[in-house]
């Protein structure tokens, strides 16, 4: 019998995932997530994060975009205190703005 809607979109929620999507979305979802989780880090090509700066800007040049990016990023690693915390199914680290926006 394949596996209800329902069914799916609690152990979607159980595991911190996004629940919407058709039954093939939350399958593939889960078997994913699934698999993340049995990787040690060894298992992976390099066991190092990933790093993604998210922020807010004024409408300006990209230039300026990036300056005042790096600017922020710099800023908030000297000056506030990092957090970690699960969205859709993964751990993201960051300040708890940047945290907000990843949500």
């Amino acid at each position: 019998m394949p596996p209800k809607l329902k069914d799916l979109q609690k152990q979607c929620k159980a595991a911190r995932l996004d629940q919407t999507g058709k039954v093939a979305d939350l399958v593939q979802r889960l078997k994913d997530h699934n698999a993340r989780k049995e990787r040690s880090p060894g298992d992976q090509e390099d066991p190092k994060c990933d790093a993604i700066l998210l922020t807010q800007s004024k409408v300006s040049s990209e230039e300026d975009t990036k300056r005042d990016a790096r600017d922020a990023f710099g800023q908030a690693l000297e000056e506030e205190e990092l957090e970690v915390k699960m969205v859709m199914g993964e751990l993201y680290v960051g300040n708890p703005r940047g945290l907000g926006l990843a949500g």
